[in-house]
């Protein structure tokens, strides 16, 4: 019985241990620094891995249009059953001289010399069933468009290459805006959990107050406004809360079933602001997007040599043996082949005139969109710099107003409760520092936002 009974709180106990283990697991939570987020979000983010994906798919696309003008040997194997095998036959003659003692001239030749016509033997000129192994050993000599389009595939790889580099980019710079969004709600719902709590106390001290007859009742009536319209702006702010963490959790990889944390505080990142981005020179042709037009113009000029090079003969050679498991008797056919094949196009009805003029035009197209480009480029990294240095402005004026806004509202709360300042006054001042509070993170948001794009322009 005793035995029993221990066994039973044994398998209790590893059951309480497992279960704690697995829950555990279950709400196990993701704590990301920014770079780590960053860094979380580039190994897993779905966008990247199909663009590291593309980059191997332009890799494997070299060694294809290598593989051209490699040796390639084929092997083809045939069976034939001839109905009806063809044949040949020799006729049979024979000679009968008469009159041997009798000299022969050309007048008597005939009358003792009688040649004689039969039918001969027939012999097959084929096998009724013959099964054939044929195999071909190619090379190609030249081709204009096989040495083209090597240089091509080598070109694509590289746009393949600048492309993810690309979307690295534009992700880090998504982390970092959904990273700080996060960190500017929630800095905002601690600030406005701080205000209600305050306001609650208040509102009810003052509902007390009104009871006992020692303030109007409009002034408790005031407070109890001014609490709802607090709790309403943090309800707001923790559904925006949600949202921002699933836009963050997508950029991640991560499903929104899983538990986020992040570890860095808002004001930390601004303070930390590299202001020097300010004096970097902008130099186009490092721009990812300048270089990837670059390739693509390379590519137009690819292409136009490609359809040039159709001018061009195409010249292969080849080596061919058949083995036939059932040889006819008469065989004419060597087993053994080689040759060469010269392809020289001659006439084409102005096709390739129209190709290459088309192809011309399409590299004139190219030359112009990379320089508008450039200039597009340039006009944007002047107007990131700038919106840069007016959103830091902005921000530094908003933070003063901030310090300013939250003085005055902690001293009318201070009289408030000394009774020197009135309900409305105390509200008035609330709504100036929530009013404040909201352009403060605006610009935090702003100042952030064109933080990243500057960096990202600047790469």
């Amino acid at each position: 019985m005793n035995r029993s009974i221990s066994l039973h709180f044994l398998s209790l106990f590893i059951l309480l241990i497992f279960s704690q283990n697995l829950f555990s697991q279950e709400s196990a939570v993701k704590k990301f620094t920014l770079k780590q987020a960053q860094d979380y979000a580039l190994q897993n983010n779905p966008n990247i891995n199909n663009a590291r994906l593309d980059r191997s798919i332009a890799k494997k696309t070299i060694w294809e249009t290598t593989a051209i003008g490699l040796p390639q040997l084929n092997v083809k194997g045939s069976y034939s059953n001839i109905f009806k095998v063809p044949t040949v036959a020799f006729p049979s003659t024979t000679l009968n001289v008469t009159g041997t003692d009798v000299p022969l001239t050309t007048s008597n030749f005939n009358d003792y010399v009688h040649v004689g016509y039969g039918a001969g033997e027939e012999y097959p000129l084929s096998v009724k069933e013959n099964t054939t192994f044929d195999f071909t050993l190619s090379q190609l000599i030249f081709s204009g468009a096989y040495i083209v389009g090597l240089k091509a595939s080598r070109t694509f790889f590289e746009i393949s290459q600048q492309s993810l580099e690309k979307s690295e980019s534009e992700l880090r710079e998504s982390v970092s805006n959904s990273y700080y969004m996060v960190l500017i709600i929630e800095e905002n719902k601690r600030i406005l959990s701080s205000i209600l709590e305050n306001i609650t106390r208040l509102a009810y001290e003052s509902k007390e107050t009104a009871k006992q007859g020692f303030i109007e009742e409009t002034d408790a009536d005031q407070l109890q406004l001014t609490k709802t319209n607090v709790e309403n702006s943090l309800n707001t702010l923790t559904s925006a809360t949600e949202v921002a963490y699933n836009v963050l959790k997508m950029n991640l990889g991560l499903d929104n079933t899983e538990k986020v944390e992040l570890t860095e505080k808002i004001d930390d990142i601004v303070s930390n602001i590299d202001l020097a981005l300010l004096t970097h020179n902008f130099d186009v042709t490092h721009s990812i997007n300048f270089r990837i037009l670059s390739n693509s113009e390379q590519l137009s000029r690819l292409n136009l040599k490609k359809d040039e090079s159709a001018y061009l003969p195409t010249v292969s050679a080849f080596f061919n043996h058949q083995k036939q498991l059932k040889s006819p008797e008469f065989n004419f056919m060597s087993p053994n082949t080689l040759g060469v094949t010269l392809t020289m196009p001659i006439f084409t009805s102005g096709q390739r005139m129209a190709t290459v003029s088309k192809r011309k035009m399409e590299v004139e197209k190219a030359v112009n969109s990379k320089d508008q480009v450039a200039r597009s480029l340039e006009i944007e990294a002047q107007q990131a710099k700038s919106d840069f240095s007016s959103k830091l402005a902005i921000y530094q004026n908003d933070k003063k107003n901030l310090e300013l806004a939250g003085k005055i509202y902690n001293s009318f709360l201070t009289k408030y409760k000394e009774g020197v300042s009135s309900s409305m006054e105390l509200a008035q001042a609330q709504s100036q520092y929530l009013t404040t509070q909201s352009d403060y993170f605006n610009a935090v948001s702003a100042l952030l936002t064109v933080r990243n794009k500057l960096v990202r322009v600047m790469e």
